[in-house]
Formats: structure tokens, C-alpha cells, sequence
């Protein structure tokens, strides 16, 4: 997790570690979210056009 921790941060309250590693994860989500909508979108994308298609991937 120390990878992601950002050089200065940009915290309005008193910092503890419980914080840090608070405000850590939600940096990281919210700079992976738009790829992970994207990749969930395509995947709806591809299921929608199979189902109606109506043919079975898994067969």
C-alpha cells in the first residue's frame, strides 16, 4: 500500500494512520474507477450482444 501513498496529502482532519490508509484507498479507487467502469460497460456490451444473438459462449 505504501506504493500508492501520495508524497503530500490533502487531508482536512487529524491525521492518524487509520486516516492515512482511509484516504489511501479512496485515491486508489478513485484513479482505477473510470478503467473499471469502462472494462464493466464492455463486458455488458459483449453479454447483451450474446444473449441476443442467442448464441452460448459456453458450449
Amino acid at each position: 500500500m505504501a506504493q500508492f501513498r501520495a508524497k503530500k496529502l490533502d487531508l482536512g482532519c487529524f491525521v492518524n494512520i487509520k486516516n492515512i490508509r482511509d484516504h489511501t484507498k479512496r485515491k486508489v479507487f478513485e484513479q482505477h474507477e473510470p478503467e473499471r467502469l469502462r472494462l464493466e460497460g464492455n463486458s455488458r456490451a459483449s453479454a447483451s450482444l450474446t444473449l441476443s444473438s442467442g448464441k452460448r459462449s459456453d458450449t
